[in-house]
């Protein structure tokens, strides 16, 4: 993973255009103090209470800091690219049962969905969740092509994953929500970017809706990014769909924090979430 000083111009760029670095107040020579109209500093009543002061700021300083760094620390951001050697979403329908299979599912390995992505042959996902791991993430995943296949064959449509087809997982975690925000766009882009339509926000099977304001999916948990952002916008969706056109400018490149990793086999057995029900992962 890289550091944030060598990100690459895709992170730098979310830094400039989210929260706003390096913009400051100015201020007039009118409204500085002059050294005479500066008022004196009254000395405390006694050396205890000035010891207690201090302690207690610095108490409080340190217990804010160790709050901030265990929120930070607490939630989990991972990208998920699941590549299929042939079509297996190659219409509205199976686009519309995979999408159930996912609701359903990610539910049981308590994991949260932040944005996805659902091409012919491929998902891009963000997902994590508090203390998430990636083997909860792969489970996840599998349990969810799985229960898709099981469904189709119910609902009378046959095999929907052909006999011999070779599913990939690349499973990358982020560092931190400017990693996810940045890796969310790249995901929203990807319709555009690979030729299913003109601009991104005209493709249905995707999140972009959702954080569009348009169309809520029911899985997505879209609270995280939307409190980071709102942190440093005033105007949080805004600010994160003008950061998406500005994608679109630049062509959806990849961002660095996702340039490194190597796929590895996502193997997909037949009816094995029979019992999901009673299932605990």
């Amino acid at each position: 993973m890289l550091d944030k000083e060598n990100r690459g111009k895709e992170a730098v760029e979310t830094d400039i255009m989210i929260s706003g670095a390096g913009a400051q107040d100015s201020v007039s020579p009118e409204s500085k103090v002059s050294e005479k109209e500066t008022p004196k500093r009254e000395e405390p009543n006694s050396e205890e209470s000035t010891g207690e002061g201090l302690k207690n700021e610095e108490r409080k300083g340190e217990e804010q800091g160790q709050k901030e760094r265990g929120n930070r620390m607490a939630r989990e951001f991972f990208y998920a690219d699941v590549k299929a050697s042939t079509g297996i979403f190659t219409n509205e329908w199976d686009k519309s049962m995979y999408l159930k299979a996912l609701k359903e599912v990610h539910k049981l390995f308590r994991t949260e969905l932040y944005g996805f992505c659902l091409l012919d042959d491929r998902i891009r996902l963000l997902a994590g969740g508090i203390q998430a791991q990636p083997r909860t993430i792969r489970r996840m995943l599998t349990a969810s092509l799985e229960k898709f296949e099981a469904d189709t064959a119910m609902a009378g449509e046959g095999e929907i994953i052909p006999a011999g087809t070779t599913i990939r997982l690349r499973l990358i975690r982020l560092e931190d929500e400017l990693d996810a925000i940045s890796v969310l766009r790249f995901i929203h882009l990807t319709p555009a970017s690979e030729g299913y339509i003109r601009h991104a926000q005209d493709f249905w099977w995707s999140s972009y809706s959702t954080y569009r304001n348009y169309y809520r999916w029911p899985m997505l948990d879209i609270s995280p990014i939307i409190e980071f952002l709102e942190g440093k916008d005033p105007r949080p969706f805004n600010a994160l769909m003008e950061y998406h056109r500005r994608g679109e400018v630049f062509h959806n490149q990849i961002p660095a924090c996702i340039r490194i990793g190597e796929s590895e086999p996502l193997p997909v057995s037949r009816f094995v979430l029979e019992q999901a029900a009673g299932w605990n992962p």
